[in-house]
């Protein structure tokens, strides 16, 4: 081939290489270098043995390929990014709304539990979340603060256990965005094990209030 030849080729991976960039970072990240270098020898090998008009038309395809995958690729994305902005707001919405009902009776409860045994209010404790990262999780204390093993719930706490109302506080994890209002309850430190398929389904999302166990 002759200079010219090489200018075009040059000219065309370049400009395949330009229209890379309208893909999603992650997916250009694991997939630009490859579709790059397919373009590139595939159209000096069609320009080479087929003719500039067999390159034109693969050109061609190439572009209108490209136009059709990025759009899907970003389409989805957009979709995923606006889901996730939608379940983020409504964790937001529930939280706020069970906070504003549920806490005129905090004052309540707060002196029952300090009535039926000394100590805090609030029970805080490690738990891991998305990603395995670790962040407090807040209740209200349901048990005696006696040393493991001689912890006894409190008469107040079997209420609150019975009532679900020991982990109301939980809505602040949620506002956090700890945690959300439906998934997978969170795990203990000690519990993970990343051998575990259902453990690392669960690193997978954001740990719910409400959900499995």
């Amino acid at each position: 081939m002759n200079l010219t030849d090489e200018k075009i080729l040059a000219f065309t991976a370049r400009a395949y290489r330009w229209l890379l960039r309208a893909y999603p970072p992650a997916f250009r990240q694991f997939y630009g270098a490859e579709m790059e270098q397919i373009f590139r020898e595939s159209s000096r090998d069609i320009y080479r043995n087929k003719g500039k008009i067999a390159y034109l038309q693969f050109c061609l395809f190439a572009v209108w390929d490209f136009v059709v995958n990025v759009s899907a690729e970003n389409y989805s994305m957009i979709i995923k990014g606006k889901q996730m902005m939608l379940r983020r707001g409504l964790d937001m919405l529930i939280s706020l709304i069970g906070l504003w009902l549920t806490l005129p009776f905090f004052p309540i409860i707060a002196v029952l539990i300090k009535l039926t045994s000394p100590g805090p209010i609030f029970y805080v404790h490690q738990r891991v979340g998305k990603n395995g990262v670790p962040f407090s999780m807040y209740k209200l204390r349901s048990m005696t603060v006696d040393p493991p093993g001689q912890r006894q719930i409190t008469s107040i706490g079997w209420f609150l256990r019975q009532a679900k109302l020991d982990e109301v506080p939980q809505l602040f994890n949620v506002l956090r965005g700890d945690m959300t209002i439906f998934g997978p309850r969170p795990i203990l430190p000690t519990d993970v094990n990343l051998d575990d398929p259902a453990v690392r389904q669960t690193f997978s999302a954001r740990p719910g209030l409400l959900g499995w166990s």
